[in-house]
């Protein structure tokens, strides 16, 4: 595919084209096999033969088209370097050059300088001898007037003597303003010359900048042009196995069964576990009730009592422990939790930092690998975004502007942060709530910008920020809004336009096959809709639900992270609805170990067992999974054997245990899925992310339905060495110095968030001690740049290196504008009493918590000490 970049526009079309027809292709074989599986004709068998062959043809062309592309662009990048290799020999050559010319031209100057000097001492002697041919005529004068003589004699000496003196100095003078004359001529000269030098050297530097910038852009075509031949073997594969029968799974073979769930005292809000679907939370007058089967059994939290940490409006979850959370409290702050909610400390308060003591909302920054970023808001009470970078040891207070209801997050497929939303007003009117965006080029910036004026009047969302997901909004005045964004910035169109416009909640999760699932609460009259289509058709999943028009405001629905359960809060009461089949009853689809820990090393990579378990009814043929997110084959039989950690035999839970290889689990877990437009999506996991299996249940006629399961790939923090360098440099008595080491920044910064501590090795020439400051930098391509700094008192140093090791959170403990997520470097300053050689190097950043001693027991590395 870098053919495209390399021949313009025209090249691109005719790709484009090209793929068309392939698509085209493969869409009509995928056609004729369900004319042959329904119909079973001769003519339809080799109408679909026929299209499946030439379909194949197609993709094998296509692999040789991706693989001679590559071929050009691993040439170009060769070329390009061996100009550039000879472009620097040049510039070397005229730098040397311009050297050469540097001196010549000093050292004329100097004779220059020398030639003025003497041309000035030369009008010197000359005015002296001019004075004293002046004072011997005037005695000569006088000598007459008083006929003396003898006087007379020795004055007519003196002016003779004067007059040869004087005759001296002029020869003296105008030879030296002829030397000057030429010296000068001969310093202009040799100006020119240098002249000529340096802008030989400008016009080699910029034919370097303009062949590194091209070996750049080629470089990056080379990377573009890498996929190509496995895309087009994709394709291939999509080709070969268009005959094969895939999973038809549809949205309307499935329904939702409704109970009642009687808890003490009225519910006033639901929120799921964002990966087990068995974990949820009610908050009640009495606090928060739990659950870990998916809503069966309650159990009441003390800790979490009104009376003890005040009313929750919010609950934040940790993705890989179902024990870890965070609670937002109306009125006393931030509270955390690590052993299920039976203990729980306040973390976070307006004393300690906090915009507001009423929390409103509470947001984990995805990004996180620690899961130790916590964003907190305090809608119309405050204004302002709180930010802790260490699990709540410290606060500091941003985006004062705006009074913020909600942040959401969205993310690019691989991982990486796309952009963060708010909902939120402005100071000048915090009641008028719209809807603004940030960019990652702007990530940490100061400004936001307004995606149209949507005055909401509340907005509800459930996104799981950790998977490529769709981001779109249920209003009570706008109708369904769905948020486009990629990395030049944002839109907002709506969904179901019409007359219905009042919608109390809604969200995203897993649906049946693992597509994504958009569902939508509208409790007054419509009930609950989902779609698979992002609402270009949807199915209405209320069936017992209480709909009525006396339904009070506050009503939300929420979605078990495979979409196999649902949570509504109605006037009080919670409901939950599980998700059956039709034809099969296909549900409680279970991935263990829940989270999935990816290698941060090549000798880390080791296989990992995960077991799959799901229910199904006594209708069903066979129970498969599609294992190709695993590394596995496409239609991966289950058991119900009692084998496969299923239960007893016959019970109609089927199981398997599937090794994921461990090249997947160092390189990151693909997802790849036929989806059903028969697409072939692939894409990896990066740092961490949701994946979701599909299971499917058939009968003897071959038709099937789907469910999903869930786990978390997560890729931990490990120690590693940012900037090895060795810089030295003299410091002067008296005169501040500084200097730094950098961290792999890229485009917008690297993210600390998630890291323990920063290190680094500094020594000098001598021995004694000295005031360091430690600053961290961090800035973006908006311009917007924050210091953190630590102060070192009395820092002894010497000939042998010593290891400075500063915990982050030293840095967290003033509002210095410093954003972890972005940071650029670390800057040492001092100042010294005498002329010092300094040398520093080994910038390290090490892991934290769990992560850090999972980082050293594979390196066998020491701990940063606090």
């Amino acid at each position: 595919m870098a053919g495209a970049f390399r021949h313009g526009p025209s090249h691109r079309a005719r790709l484009l084209r090209a793929a068309r027809r392939l698509c085209a292709v493969l869409l009509c074989a995928f056609w004729a096999a369900g004319a042959s599986a329904q119909h079973g004709s001769p003519e339809a068998a080799r109408d679909r033969a026929e299209l499946l062959e030439a379909g194949v043809a197609e993709a094998r062309r296509r692999v040789a088209y991706a693989t001679d592309k590559l071929a050009e662009a691993r040439e170009d990048v060769a070329e390009t370097k061996q100009q550039l290799d000879a472009l620097a020999r040049e510039l070397g050559e005229a730098k040397r050059r311009a050297k050469e010319t540097y001196d010549a031209m000093k050292a004329a100057e100097e004779a220059a300088e020398k030639a003025r000097r003497a041309y000035s001492r030369a009008q010197n002697f000359r005015q002296q001898a001019e004075h004293t041919k002046h004072d011997a005529e005037a005695r000569l004068r006088q000598a007459r007037h008083k006929k003396d003589e003898s006087q007379r004699r020795e004055a007519e000496k003196a002016l003779k003597a004067a007059k040869e003196a004087l005759d001296k100095a002029k020869d003296a003078e105008d030879a030296a303003k002829h030397a000057k004359r030429d010296t000068e001529k001969e310093a202009d000269r040799a100006q020119r010359k240098h002249r000529d030098a340096k802008r030989q050297v400008g016009k080699l530097e910029g034919k370097r900048r303009h062949a590194e910038s091209d070996l750049r852009r080629r470089q990056k075509r080379l990377a573009d042009a890498t996929d190509g031949p496995e895309k087009a073997r994709l394709l291939l594969a999509v080709a070969r196995r268009a005959a094969e029968p895939t999973p038809d799974t549809d949205v309307r073979d499935w329904r939702v069964q409704w109970r009642r769930v009687p808890l003490p005292g009225d519910a006033r809000g639901v929120f799921a576990h964002p990966v087990n679907p068995d974990v949820v939370a009610v908050t009640t007058a009495m606090g928060l009730m739990r659950s870990t089967d998916g809503g069966a059994t309650w159990t009441r939290l003390e800790a979490t009592h009104p009376d003890t940490i005040g009313a929750i409006n919010d609950v934040a979850f940790v993705p890989d422990d179902a024990d870890r959370f965070y609670l937002a409290s109306e009125t006393r702050g931030v509270w955390a939790t690590r052993d299920g909610g039976k203990t729980s400390r306040r973390i976070g308060s307006a004393a300690d930092g906090l915009a507001d003591d009423c929390v409103k909302g509470l947001m984990l920054y995805p990004a996180d690998r620690s899961f130790r970023t916590l964003y907190a808001v305090h809608g119309e009470r405050a204004g302002g975004i709180s930010r802790s970078y260490d699990a709540g040891a410290h606060w500091h207070v941003g985006d004062e502007g705006y009074h913020v209801r909600r942040v959401l997050f969205q993310l690019f497929p691989e991982g990486k942060l796309c952009a963060m939303y708010l909902l939120a007003g402005t100071a000048e009117a915090p009641d008028v709530v719209n809807l603004y965006a940030q960019v990652v080029e702007r990530l940490g910036g100061p400004e936001w910008f307004e995606l149209g004026r949507s005055d909401v009047i509340r907005a509800d969302a459930q996104t799981c920020p950790w998977r490529d997901a769709p981001l779109f909004l249920a209003t009570l005045d706008k109708g369904l809004l769905y948020i486009q964004g990629d990395w030049g910035g944002a839109s907002v169109r709506t969904l179901l336009e019409g007359d219905v416009r009042s919608w109390a909640s809604g969200g995203t999760t897993w649906g049946p096959g693992a597509d994504e699932l958009l569902f939508a609460y509208e409790p007054r009259r419509l009930g609950v809709i989902v779609s698979e289509d992002r609402f270009e058709t949807s199915i209405d999943l209320t069936g017992d639900l209480y709909v009525d028009a006396f339904v009070r405001d506050g009503a939300s629905l929420r979605a078990s992270a495979d979409g196999g359960r649902f949570y509504a809060v109605v006037n009080g009461r919670l409901w939950i609805g599980q998700a059956r089949g039709r034809r099969f009853g296909l549900h409680d689809v279970t991935l263990r170990p829940r989270v999935v820990r990816l290698a941060g090393r090549r000798k880390e990579a080791k296989p990992t067992t995960v077991t799959l378990t799901a229910r199904a009814g006594s209708k069903c043929e066979t129970v498969f999974a599609d294992l190709r997110s695993l590394g596995g084959p496409s239609r991966a039989p289950l058991a119900d054997d009692g084998k496969h950690a299923d239960g007893e035999a016959g019970d109609g839970v089927y199981g398997l245990r599937w090794e994921i290889p461990a090249t997947l689990l160092e390189h990151g877990l693909p997802y790849w899925a036929f989806h059903r437009r028969h697409e072939l999506i692939r894409s990896h996991i990066g740092k961490q992310g949701l994946i979701g299996v599909g299971v499917y249940a058939a009968d003897a006629h071959g038709r099937t339905e789907g469910a999903t399961g869930v786990l978390l790939a997560r890729r931990p923090v490990g120690d590693f060495v940012a900037d090895e360098r060795e810089k030295s440099w003299r410091a002067k008595p008296g005169k501040p110095w500084e200097e730094g080491l950098g961290l792999p920044s890229g485009d917008i910064g690297f993210d600390l968030s998630g890291y323990r501590a920063v290190s680094f090795r500094i020594r000098c020439d001598r021995r004694h001690t000295e005031d360091l400051t430690v600053e961290l930098i961090s800035w973006n391509r908006s311009g917007y740049k924050g210091v953190a700094s630590v102060a070192l008192k009395a820092f002894k140093l010497d000939a042998d290196y010593a290891e400075v090791v500063l915990p982050l959170e030293r840095f967290y403990e003033t509002d210095s504008g410093f954003i972890p997520i972005s940071a650029r470097g670390l800057h040492v300053k001092g100042k010294t009493d005498q002329t010092t050689r300094y040398w520093i190097t080994d910038l390290k950043v090490h892991a934290a918590g769990e992560d850090a001693e999972a980082s050293r027991a594979a390196s066998g590395g020491p701990a940063a000490d606090d």
